[in-house]
């Protein structure tokens, strides 16, 4: 077997992330961009597994080569864990101006809501999809507040609002370095590697 991992997103923002993430990997690690394979998948999963399955699996098929996909969410404690697996498409905008609405959207959602009941996490559930098989899954959380207003200009998505426990700053206030060892990303990438370890050397060449 080639020694390459997929990593199946279209998102260029969390594929710096996670190459960044993975820099030491033993592995290759390959976009779609790399194959020339740029295919959109329907993510109608239930779950945040079943999403990362959902592409995991049609991008490993598509290509011959074992993928990563992962699935993120915010969960907002006050209304109830939303907007989770809904979280990029939240204010229903699509293209350019996504991150913009559902940032507003969120803001509208949390206004007049005190900085104690502002309480959030980041999940993210990465799916290891071998063929047709989900090899394994790995999942990390993040734990921190909604901010006020947005604060830095790193990360993208809810990023500069996402104030991390631990930290007087948002993940957009965050060095890359610091954010990529401390995510949620970052969370589930470093069981990735542990358990990818893990294999057996027959299984994966290693």
């Amino acid at each position: 077997m080639e020694k390459k991992i997929l990593v199946g997103t279209n998102n260029k923002h969390k594929l710096e992330e996670i190459k960044h993430i993975l820099s030491a990997f033993p592995f290759e690690i390959v976009s779609l961009q790399d194959i020339h394979l740029s295919s959109d998948v329907e993510e109608n999963g239930a779950t945040y597994l079943e999403n990362a399955f959902i592409k995991a699996k049609h991008f490993s098929q598509a290509s011959g080569l074992p993928c990563i996909s992962d699935d993120t969410g915010l969960e907002i404690e006050i209304l109830q864990g939303k907007p989770g697996i809904h979280s990029a498409r939240w204010a229903g905008v699509e293209g350019e101006g996504r991150y913009k609405a559902n940032n507003e959207k969120l803001l509208w959602e949390l206004r007049n809501i005190p900085l104690e009941q502002r309480k959030a996490c980041f999940r993210c559930t990465i799916a290891f999809v071998h063929g047709q098989d989900l090899v394994f899954h790995c999942e990390g959380i993040c734990h921190g507040r909604i901010a006020f207003e947005p604060r830095g200009k790193n990360g993208f998505g809810y990023d500069p609002f996402f104030q991390v426990d631990g930290y007087d700053k948002t993940f957009a206030e965050l060095p890359d370095h610091v954010k990529n060892q401390i995510s949620h990303r970052a969370i589930a990438l470093q069981e990735f590697q542990k358990r990818f370890s893990a294999l057996s050397k027959s299984q994966f060449g290693v």
